[in-house]
């Protein structure tokens, strides 16, 4: 019953919501915008961009160009394999009903991701539901929900004994259900890093499936996908968007002249790779910590598959360009694995990046909510604003040197590298015998 709190506590949070919307609407724009979150003048936003897609493509509309359908006239950004479901009489009439079907079907997936032991744990999980990051995800209906869904159960899927070792079937669903969230958001690819975990021979059988998958699909959708990837959305650097661009560029962006470009234009790539060096550093020292490696094999199987999705979801958005902030509803799956890593490694002066990283974690989920408030006061606090976001940017880097030591953690420790180094170890004493 323990595991129910946090879904019901959603769900009742939810439901207030949904009646501040229908019967005190003024009040409902009033609270997400102190979230942070620019209202809309209806919920599930996202949602309708999907349907009113669907419902132009089955007029014959080409909606990577233009889409009437849409409230907004926003042409589809989405992989075409969401444009399958014009099969199906889907009208922008069903935005209410998926966006809610969507929304429940997240907030009781909480269920699955167990409460942390100690008290202050759950209270920072609990802060990170009702954090911007999530509230803007739920509000919108963002399709992300759905790929946090099939992500979920992915991580339920694998938690069980390795492919040929009596439970195949099963973990053949869970990388068949990271594939087809590949197929729809693209960015869920790099959860196949979880295949590490994998005898080599499955390794590489389940790598060179998703290769082929994907050729084909390229193959069939290379015109819209080219569609796709010229309207990959961006923005500014000092809104919600994250991403490893925004600090060098934004810098770049607040300093320039036009009497110093060219020195200003060298800032960016300059920055970007000492914040890589750093990032990768850090990763590497806390990889190699074995404190850390005897907390991670130590965590459950459960806890440790999902840790190592969310942060190879989360990293893998960060570099590959501009993310909304909803995107990191997948800390939600991270956090669990921080907790435990936390406690077991607790003793270990150079793990306190694992100690401090829910808490950073739980700074940038409310980011945009301070953000708003430190605007609101006034054209006065520009340079407090200016300093927050500074140190948004470095947190994140932070977070994601974090994430990056227990990913590389992850890969030292499974059975793909264990036996990568035990082969090279044999070759190399077979060459120095020869």
């Amino acid at each position: 019953m323990a595991r129910l709190r946090l879904p019901a506590a959603a769900i009742a949070v939810f439901a207030i919501f949904a009646g501040l919307y229908y019967w005190a609407q003024p009040i409902y724009e009033i609270a997400l915008t102190w979230y942070g979150i620019a209202p809309f003048r209806f919920p599930f936003l996202d949602t309708d961009a999907i349907t009113a897609a669907i419902e132009c493509s089955r007029r014959g509309v080409d909606v990577y160009i233009a889409n009437p359908c849409d409230a907004l006239g926003r042409p589809h950004v989405y992989s075409p394999l969401w444009l399958a479901a014009s099969v199906l009489p889907v009208t922008r009439a069903w935005t209410m009903p998926i966006g809610l079907g969507l929304d429940l079907a997240f907030l009781l997936s909480l269920a699955a991701i167990p409460l942390p032991a100690q008290s202050r744990d759950r209270r920072i999980m609990l802060a990170a539901v009702f954090s911007t990051m999530t509230i803007y995800a739920v509000e919108r209906g963002n399709n992300d929900l759905f790929v946090f869904l099939l992500v979920l159960l992915a991580g339920l899927a694998l938690a069980s004994p390795a492919v040929g070792n009596g439970s195949s079937i099963r973990r053949w669903w869970g990388y068949l259900l990271i594939a087809t969230a590949a197929l729809l958001k693209f960015y869920p690819v790099s959860a196949l890093i979880v295949s590490c975990r994998e005898r080599r021979q499955v390794f590489i059988a389940i790598n060179v499936l998703m290769l082929s998958a994907i050729c084909v699909f390229v193959a069939i959708a290379k015109d819209d996908l080219a569609h796709t990837a010229a309207l990959i959305p961006f923005g500014s650097y000092y809104t919600d968007l994250f991403g490893a661009k925004n600090l060098p560029y934004g810098i770049a962006h607040l300093i320039y002249t036009p009497s110093r470009g060219l020195i200003v234009g060298l800032v960016p790539p300059f920055l970007l790779a000492i914040l890589c060096l750093r990032a990768l550093w850090l990763a590497i020292g806390l990889a190699w910590r074995p404190a850390l490696q005897t907390a991670f094999l130590a965590l459950e199987d459960r806890d440790q598959i999902w840790l190592i999705l969310g942060s190879a979801i989360i990293a893998a958005c960060f570099f590959a360009g501009q993310s909304a902030g909803y995107r990191g509803v997948f800390f939600l799956l991270v956090l669990p694995g921080l907790f435990g890593l936390a406690q077991c490694a607790e003793d270990d002066q150079a793990a306190r990046l694992v100690r401090q990283a829910p808490w950073l974690i739980l700074f940038v989920m409310w980011s945009e909510a301070l953000r708003h408030a430190i605007v609101a006061v006034g054209p006065g606090w520009l340079i407090i604003d200016a300093t927050f976001w500074i140190a948004k940017e470095l947190v994140w880097w932070r977070i994601i040197a974090t994430l990056g030591g227990v990913l590389l953690c992850f890969v030292l420790s499974s059975p793909v590298w264990r036996r990568g180094s035990a082969d090279r170890a044999a070759t190399a004493e077979q060459v120095a015998g020869a």
